[in-house]
């Protein structure tokens, strides 16, 4: 061995003997070995060669960011220390002071159950992750750690499995399959009330549980497919239902809007000195001059009789008789004059069968079956 060597060695040996004078005299800070990182706790060492002495009246200790610490003095729990460096003095010889180191960050602990039957007896099974952290170490302490020197995320899921499981029968066995499968944001929030609740009698604090999935039988998920269809054809037949009674109500405003035009236009007819009856009369004359299905076979025929009546409608004095009950007044025996045979007579007749006619007092057909009369009789 080079003199280097051995120097260095002895350079070492006297660190370490430093540090260990150092320990015993309580004057070196305690902290979390770096690198231990398969438990979610540290205590204190029990190995006096790594802790203060008896003999001595202080403790130094140091947490990190990611920690808080439980000091136990004498078997009173002093608190939860955050981040930070601390000395503790205690009583020589008979004195007692423990620590516990406990990860305060977050953790991700999965979680399974199946043969669960739901209210209506459809068995089901669920899995997922959930969330925690670390909420009131004192009782976490007292409920989970129990003078246990460490404590990994096997032991912790182990401790917790059988606390979500009985939650999730409960809740299970009190909810619909509908309610697991088709309306899930319900139902998780029950369940992260629940369980939350469950998880703070322990000390833990639930940041949230996630259901990654939920298996149903496959002939409950047909049936529920099958009755989601028929609901949504439901609902189309409805929104057709209900754009038919719209159009409906638009068509009923639009000719309630038309009547007040007519009205209106009525009115303002009047005010111009102009009968209504009558321009609505012209206005039928046009319609049947323009129809081919007149007793008169040519157009000049036509033309002439329309003329009369057009001409009968617009003298003084040719109002339409008033009607009684709403219908034209029926013709009595007397509608057409004593038969003549001399043409000027004739002509006179069918005169007064277009003013009748005009007037409202008969009816087309009477006036087509008298007017077809007459024209015989002045063709012969």
């Amino acid at each position: 061995m080079s003199i280097s060597q051995w120097l260095i060695n002895v350079g070492i040996r006297a660190e370490a003997g430093a540090l260990a004078f150092a320990t015993r005299r309580g004057r070196r800070p305690l902290q979390w070995p770096p690198g231990r990182d398969d438990s979610i706790i540290h205590r204190l060492p029990r190995d006096p060669r790594e802790r203060a002495s008896i003999f001595t009246d202080e403790q130094s200790i140091i947490v990190n960011p990611d920690e808080l610490a439980l000091v136990i003095e004498d078997g009173r729990i002093g608190g939860a220390l955050g981040a930070g460096h601390y000395v503790f003095e205690k009583t020589r010889v008979t004195g007692s002071l423990d620590v516990i180191w406990i990860k305060s960050g977050q953790r991700q602990l999965r979680w399974g159950l199946g043969n669960v039957c739901t209210r209506e007896g459809i068995e089901v099974a669920a899995n997922g992750v959930v969330h925690l952290r670390m909420g009131d170490p004192e009782r976490f302490n007292t409920e989970v750690i129990q003078g246990a020197m460490q404590l990994t995320e096997v032991d912790l899921q182990r401790l917790l499995m059988p606390r979500f499981q009985g939650v999730l029968r409960t809740l299970i066995a009190s909810s619909g399959a509908t309610e697991l499968y088709a309306e899930r944001e319900g139902f998780d929030a029950r369940l992260n009330e629940a369980l939350g609740e469950t998880l703070a009698d322990i000390g833990l604090s639930l940041i949230d549980l996630e259901i990654v999935e939920v298996s149903l039988p496959s002939e409950f998920k047909a049936a529920l497919a099958r009755t989601t269809m028929a609901k949504l054809g439901g609902n189309a037949e409805l929104e057709e239902a209900q754009t038919r009674m719209r159009v409906a109500q638009l068509d009923a405003q639009a000719e309630h809007a038309g009547g007040f035009v007519r009205a209106e236009l009525m009115a303002h007819m009047q005010a111009r000195g102009l009968d209504p009856m009558q321009v609505s009369m012209l206005d039928s004359l046009r319609s049947m001059a323009e129809a081919p299905q007149l007793p008169f076979s040519g157009g000049a025929a036509r033309a002439e009789m329309f003329g009369r009546m057009a001409e009968s409608m617009m003298r003084p004095g040719s109002a339409p008789a008033p009607v009684q009950g709403g219908q034209a007044a029926a013709p009595g025996p007397s509608a057409l004059p004593p038969a003549a045979d001399d043409p000027r007579e004739l002509e006179a007749q069918l005169d007064k069968l277009v003013e009748r006619l005009a007037n409202g007092e008969i009816s087309e057909a009477l006036f087509e079956r008298l007017s077809a009369r007459l024209e015989a009789r002045l063709s012969r």
